[in-house]
């Protein structure tokens, strides 16, 4: 092979462009359809949505024992809305013994069904307290425990 055959293969070809293996190709952009998601379940949508165990609210009405009429659903959900809005300067954390004490008509079966439905609509978050040993066993009382177990302490209103 002539000298001049080697260095032309090493240059690369002549139009200026780095030389490139006859195996490389370049790629095609290919379209995609992605689905807008929100941490991994469609956007829209809550987890008990996307694994298919969504509850519906409780009922509009409840009795209490004595035959009262308490609060309504979508009473008791304007009174946590209205709570966090007026807590914004604290992050609009709301604490949930305060909010059972401002709903009284409500008994404690009732205001934690309304508060874990919330959170299974996507409309509040629920946050546990850092140091729930040191709270008051009357505090204590007033929060709502989780079906898992956990002590709930306090809500944001999303």
């Amino acid at each position: 092979m002539p000298r001049s055959a080697v260095v032309s293969l090493l240059t690369g070809p002549r139009n200026g462009l780095p030389a490139r293996s006859s195996k490389t190709r370049r790629r095609k952009p290919i379209a995609c359809r992605t689905i807008r998601t929100t941490y991994g379940v469609p956007h829209g949508q809550t987890l008990a949505h996307f694994h298919g165990v969504a509850k519906t609210p409780p009922p509009r009405e409840t009795t209490l024992p004595d035959g009262e009429r308490s609060l309504e659903y979508e009473d008791f959900k304007r009174v946590v809305r209205e709570a966090g809005e007026r807590r914004v300067a604290q992050g609009g954390l709301v604490p949930i013994p305060e909010l059972r004490r401002q709903v009284p008509a409500l008994d404690r079966q009732s205001f934690d069904d309304y508060v874990l439905a919330l959170h299974r609509e996507g409309a509040i978050h629920l946050l546990s307290h850092v140091e729930p040993d040191k709270l008051s066993s009357d505090v204590r009382d007033h929060c709502v425990v989780h079906p898992s177990g956990t002590l709930l302490y306090w809500l944001r209103w999303l």
